[in-house]
């Protein structure tokens, strides 16, 4: 599976150890508010002990979604890396939506929205109920009807350092976006 992600230049991806914390863009940047920033932090915190590591990295399923997603000025200075990782190496598929209610900002973006009611049902979801419903089940995705409706509105989670030989490229911003 081809899989993006933004990382901080000078990180590796085949070697080394994520800092937790210290590594996400989203508790570091300086658009996030501190109150926001201890709602992540503990998420992340709950997120890791669920996974029973924090040596984890998140990758878009979509190309378009890597490049052109709302926050790629947040990614600015950053290096875009593509992976092609067996499907069997995949660690958790996340559910990008049910993610967002966890985190507070609510549903996901107008692209996924595959029912007529998806805010009115989403907002229904309590964060517990959020946290039950984040990880995809990957038995579910031999079917490729499945597979091709949960591609863009997911994202997947790979343990920290990946193989060398699944990676197919980095790109610093500006390149990605001149």
């Amino acid at each position: 599976m081809r899989l993006w992600t933004w990382q901080k230049k000078g990180f590796s991806l085949t070697r080394g150890k994520v800092e937790g914390l210290k590594h996400s863009v989203y508790l570091n940047g300086p658009w996030m508010p501190e109150c926001e920033k201890a709602r992540f932090r503990e998420a992340y915190k709950k997120l890791w002990e669920r996974l029973g590591t924090d040596q984890i990295l998140w990758f878009f399923t979509d190309e378009e979604e890597a490049k052109n997603n709302p926050s790629k000025l947040g990614h600015k200075g950053k290096v875009l890396w593509e992976i092609d990782v067996p499907d069997s190496s995949i660690f958790r598929i996340v559910c990008n939506t049910a993610w967002n209610i966890i985190i507070g900002t609510g549903p996901s973006s107008e692209k996924y929205r595959l029912v007529e009611n998806f805010d009115d049902w989403w907002r229904a979801i309590t964060v517990d109920e959020a946290w039950n419903m984040l990880f995809v089940d990957k038995g579910k995705l031999k079917h490729s009807l499945l597979r091709e409706m949960i591609k863009g509105c997911t994202q997947v989670i790979i343990r920290h350092p990946v193989e060398k030989e699944w990676v197919k490229g980095s790109w610093p911003w500006k390149d990605v976006y001149s």
